[in-house]
């Protein structure tokens, strides 16, 4: 339902009327860079709207802007209030600033507030545009970078700290120490670790649960062709909007956390700088190519780069970021402010590793809401001579090859029983395997996946293991199943689509696991249970 259909329990504006269907409250028109927008609230700046909802939606949705007749120089913050909690707040909105989304979940709201604060001239007239209240729940939301997008249904708690990090298969061994270290030193008592993860990996899952930690599956948007698995990475600075949680920690993992945490945690964002740009300014980082930016002129263009910004000293090192709900909150409003540009620059920046890294110093010195933490919070390695601090980051390649034994130290026995994947512990201490699939399972008696000749016979013999791989046709599938009734210990290794298919035909499964872009299941056939049977195991 769009908000103005219903009417307020509470209407003040500096100006004018609450302006209605194309009306903005005062003689003037509606448009927003050119734009107009008939379904929207018009609240000349600073005002409050106050709506009753009674628990009655779950999600709310709009844009947020500032008419044209505004000053040159108007600026607003806006603020969403659910029963007297800010639950968003934007960060400084300028006169031609482009329109950003805001979607929230107001779920169990009974008040719903709609602030627009005056930061700047007199004539600042603020809108909400195409404001809707939704019966549905929000079910997905999109990374800062429009690359990554995450299922809302994730496990989630309330707590005084979170911590956010991005993780995949094959750092895995970075994760594992940095968990380890976290837990034993930080001193963050009451806190919840999120561990985002776009490869859907096993082990990352079975390292989370070993710390208590909750896995968050990612997915790529698919925009365009990504190189990197950081490209996903912007989810992260997003997350907390979603999280019930006072004080907030964005990390890289390639850290060891030496010391107490509980003083980085400051009221805007707390940052450290780049170590070795001291001599360097943000425009100089972003045009060069000897940059770790990669850079070039086309960067400057793409992320409007102003004097001021060219100019600007400030340069961050974002692989240790802490803050609050609304500090963090205004950093992601920053950055959706930036796009489509963003991921311009993003795709034609494709290959410099720290290329996210840019776009956050530009968001940061345009947000002015950060910080600068001490060094012993972001001890970079890469650029510093080895003295222990609170987080020591071996950011780099050439570090981490220097630095391997302060990892491989932290690997006790408990990360070797952690790495082995769902078939290495399916297989453990098993001599008598069969793998007909296409994959790589140690200790197997390996078939073709299409030669069905050599199966036909085999499978005569006994095994302790079978695995078969249902990656195939329905009418495949029925023939491999009929060629394995009766054998015990039978796994099936499936995709998205056969998982779907065998969902059609009788068969008595349980779901192993997951790892990667396939699900492994038990399947328990019998001499008796013939494949049109209806059994399934949840």
């Amino acid at each position: 339902m769009f908000l103005d259909e219903l009417i307020p329990e509470k209407s003040l504006v500096s100006h004018g009327h609450l302006g209605l269907h194309g009306d903005m409250g005062y003689t003037i028109i509606p448009s927003v860079n050119g734009i107009n927008f008939n379904r929207s609230l018009s609240a000349h700046a600073s005002s409050i709207l106050e709506y009753k909802l009674d628990q009655k939606y779950k999600s709310f949705h709009c844009y947020i802007g500032l008419n044209d007749s505004s000053s040159d120089n108007s600026k607003a913050i806006f603020q969403v209030i659910c029963d007297g909690k800010i639950v968003y707040e934007s960060s400084v909105v300028k006169k031609l600033d482009k329109i950003t989304p805001v979607d929230l979940d107001i779920t169990s709201c009974n008040i719903l507030q709609l602030r627009c604060i005056n930061k700047g001239e007199s004539l600042c007239h603020s809108i909400w545009i195409d404001p809707v209240v939704d019966t549905q729940e929000l079910k997905y939301f999109v990374g800062a970078f429009n690359n990554s997008k995450v299922k809302l249904d994730f496990e989630k708690t309330k707590s005084k700290y979170a911590v956010i990090l991005f993780a995949t298969e094959n750092v895995s061994k970075y994760l594992y120490v940095y968990l380890k270290t976290f837990q034993k030193n930080s001193n963050l008592g009451d806190c919840r670790v999120y561990i985002t993860c776009p490869d859907n990996s096993y082990i990352i899952k079975k390292i989370a649960k070993h710390f208590n930690a909750f896995y968050v599956p990612i997915e790529p948007t698919n925009n365009y062709t990504l190189t990197s698995a950081v490209d996903v990475k912007d989810v992260t600075y997003s997350l907390q909007r979603f999280i019930d949680a006072e004080y907030f920690l964005i990390s890289d993992i390639d850290i060891l956390v030496m010391g107490d945490l509980k003083e980085a945690f400051k009221k805007e964002i707390g940052i450290c700088r780049d170590f070795n740009t001291e001599k360097c300014t943000l425009g100089q980082l972003l045009e060069s190519d000897w940059s770790a930016y990669n850079g070039n002129s086309k960067a400057l263009e793409l992320l409007e780069i102003t004097n001021e910004e060219h100019e600007s000293k400030n340069i961050i090192n974002c692989g240790f970021i802490t803050g609050t709900k609304h500090s963090l909150t205004k950093l992601d409003h920053e950055l959706r402010k930036m796009l489509p540009k963003s991921q311009f620059y993003l795709f034609e920046n494709n290959g410099s590793f720290c290329r996210e890294q840019a776009v956050m110093n530009v968001a940061l010195n345009r947000a002015k809401n950060f910080e600068i933490l001490d060094d012993t919070y972001n001890y970079q390695l890469l650029h510093a001579d080895y003295k222990e601090n609170k987080i020591m980051h071996l950011n780099g390649t050439p570090t981490k090859e220097k630095y391997k034994d302060l990892i491989n130290n932290n690997l006790d026995q408990e990360y070797q029983e952690l790495k082995e994947n769902i078939f290495q512990e399916l297989t453990k201490g098993k001599s008598l395997v069969l793998n007909w699939t296409n994959l790589y399972i140690p200790g197997s008696y390996f078939i073709e996946r299409n030669n069905f000749i050599e199966a036909k016979q085999i499978m005569k013999n006994s095994f302790e293991l079978i695995f078969i791989d249902l990656t195939r046709s329905v009418s495949n599938i029925k023939i491999i199943l009929e060629m394995c009734k009766g054998k015990s210990n039978l796994f099936a290794i499936l995709n998205k689509e056969s998982l779907e298919a065998i969902k059609t035909l009788s068969l008595n499964y349980e779901i192993i696991g997951n790892d990667k872009e396939l699900t492994i299941v038990k399947l328990k056939l019998n001499e008796r249970t013939s494949s049109t049977e209806i059994s399934q195991v949840r």
